[in-house]
């Protein structure tokens, strides 16, 4: 239906597939949620930060997320979640996070299952505070009350979509002065 619409370009934030972009005739705009977050976590940052990828498909956005925050260390973590029941185990990480703030960098959250299952790991290997930040939050039921119940400190996500639950670990950023500047561009 966008191929049809006589549009100048498309504007997106953080797509989960960054093939989307090559199926377009126009311009695709893909904005990140990297730059509201760097604003944010650059004055939080100590020397005992660390970044964690949580998964194979989040070490990339967490390496450009750690060069945006001037180079903080990142652990990876090895995740791997069983096909049938959907059940996320984490077999080991990187480097130690004992004392450590945990810093975790993720486009969306969806179930939470993720989220929670690595902060449950990390805690458990010593971490002293985890935050997390992800671009869109879907609002899945159950999915805020299971963060909430988690080792989780602070969530930060935009208003790419509107929320639909409230949280004292749940702080929500507006985005509208990236899309504005796009926009009028």
């Amino acid at each position: 239906m966008l191929q049809v619409v006589p549009l100048e370009k498309i504007i997106t934030f953080d797509l989960h597939n960054l093939a989307i972009p090559g199926f377009f005739e126009v311009p695709v705009i893909n904005l990140s949620g990297r730059k509201v977050f760097r604003e944010i976590f650059s004055q939080k940052i100590t020397p005992n930060t660390v970044i964690a990828a949580v998964d194979a498909g989040s070490v990339k956005s967490s390496e450009r997320f750690s060069e945006d925050l001037g180079d903080v260390p990142l652990v990876y973590m090895n995740k791997i979640r069983d096909l049938v029941t959907g059940k996320v185990v984490y077999k080991n990480i990187s480097e130690s996070v004992e004392g450590k703030t945990v810093l975790i960098k993720d486009d969306l959250i969806s179930t939470g299952s993720t989220l929670v299952e690595a902060a449950k790991f990390l805690k458990a290997n010593g971490a002293a505070k985890i935050d997390v930040c992800a671009t869109h939050h879907l609002y899945v039921p159950g999915a805020q009350e299971k963060l909430d119940n988690s080792p989780i400190n602070q969530i930060m996500v935009t208003d790419t979509v509107e929320p639909k639950s409230e949280s004292k670990k749940l702080k929500v950023v507006s985005v509208a002065k990236m899309i504005a500047a796009e926009i009028a561009a």
